[in-house]
């Protein structure tokens, strides 16, 4: 057997190997569909809590007496806060689940 047949052979068995170690499960077009629609409300979700904090600044900035240069102030901790979580959350998805973690979060919100 020369060189190039055992590197061949070799590589044949890694790559056999390598598909037998993964097997992807076919998923229906509805089920993809809903991955879809659960991924872009949760974008949704997120861009709309962060632009409702936006909108009401002035009414934080009265109700609290804070002066308008202070403001940027209670942007930035939203924003370092969900980042913080974002984080600690993913963490916990490692443990307990996506899916789980996911739900939960959405009916947290």
């Amino acid at each position: 057997m020369s060189n190039i047949d055992a590197a061949s052979a070799r590589t044949d068995s890694v790559d056999h190997k390598r598909n037998d170690d993964f097997h992807f499960r076919e998923r229906s077009m509805l089920n993809a569909v809903l991955i879809v629609v659960a991924c872009t409300a949760s974008i949704i979700i997120g861009n709309g809590s962060l632009t409702m904090m936006s909108i009401s600044l002035p009414i934080i900035a009265a109700d609290l007496n804070i002066p308008q240069a202070r403001l940027q102030w209670l942007v930035s901790a939203y924003s370092l806060s969900a980042g913080c979580f974002l984080l600690l959350l993913g963490r916990v998805a490692d443990l307990y689940g996506r899916k789980r973690v996911f739900l939960s979060g959405i009916a947290w919100l």
